[in-house]
C-alpha cells in the first residue's frame, strides 16, 4: 500500500506517495548491482519516511546483486532534507559540482578512512578522480563517459584546481547516508 507523504521546508512543500512501505520499513530492490543512483533513489524517501509521524518504521532496506544494505532511523530528517532541497535549487540555477560516481567514492573514501585529514582527503581525491575517470580496459564507467558531463565541465575541471566546492557538496548529499548505512547479509535478511 503507498503510503502518502507531505513535508514543508523553508519556503517549498513536497507531496507525492512512497511505495514498497511495510511493517518493517521500506523495502528497495534492484536485480543488479548497486550503484549510488540507487543509494539516493532509495535515500530521499527514506527521509521523508523518517519526518513522518504515520511512519510505520523508519528504516529502508535496499537489495541489490551484489549487496544489501539498510538506512537507519535519523535523528535529524527534517534537516536533512532541507540541505537536499537546497542543493536542488542550486542545482536549477547552475549545474552543482557533484557527479554521480566520482562524488560518491570521495564521500565513501573520507567515511571509510583511518587515516588523518590530510591524508584522508588526498587518498579520497584520487579516489574520486578514479571514478571520474573510469576503467575502460576493465568496462569499468566513470563520469566523463556522460556526454551531459562533458558538455558541462568541459571548460571548468571539476577536479582540478579549487576541489573545495565538490568536496563540500559531495559531503553534503553522501555523508548523512553514508553515516545511516549499514550492510547487512543476506541470512539476516531472510532471518
Amino acid at each position: 500500500e503507498p503510503l502518502a507523504i507531505a513535508a514543508d521546508g523553508a519556503g517549498w512543500r513536497l507531496t507525492g506517495v512512497i511505495t514498497n512501505v511495510t511493517e518493517a520499513g521500506a523495502l528497495r530492490y534492484r536485480l543488479a548491482k548497486l550503484t549510488p543512483k540507487d543509494r539516493i533513489r532509495a535515500w530521499i524517501p527514506h527521509v521523508v519516511l523518517n519526518m513522518l509521524a504515520s511512519s510505520p518504521a523508519p528504516v529502508t532496506t535496499v537489495v541489490a546483486d551484489d549487496r544489501v544494505v539498510r538506512f537507519d532511523a535519523l535523528a535529524d530528517a527534517a534537516s536533512i532534507l532541507e540541505r537536499l532541497v537546497q542543493g536542488y535549487v542550486a542545482g536549477l540555477v547552475s549545474p552543482p559540482p557533484l557527479l554521480e560516481q566520482s562524488s560518491f567514492a570521495y564521500a565513501d573514501s573520507i567515511a571509510r578512512s583511518t587515516q588523518g585529514p590530510e591524508a584522508a582527503r588526498g587518498k579520497a581525491l584520487d579516489d574520486a578522480r578514479s571514478a571520474f575517470s573510469g576503467v575502460p580496459a576493465r568496462k569499468i564507467r566513470g563520469d566523463v563517459d556522460d556526454a551531459s558531463v562533458r558538455i558541462v565541465f568541459r571548460d571548468d575541471p571539476l577536479l582540478e584546481g579549487d576541489t573545495e566546492p565538490f568536496e563540500r557538496t559531495a559531503l553534503d548529499l553522501w555523508g548523512p547516508l553514508l553515516q545511516a548505512t549499514q550492510k547487512v547479509s543476506r541470512k539476516d535478511l531472510l532471518a
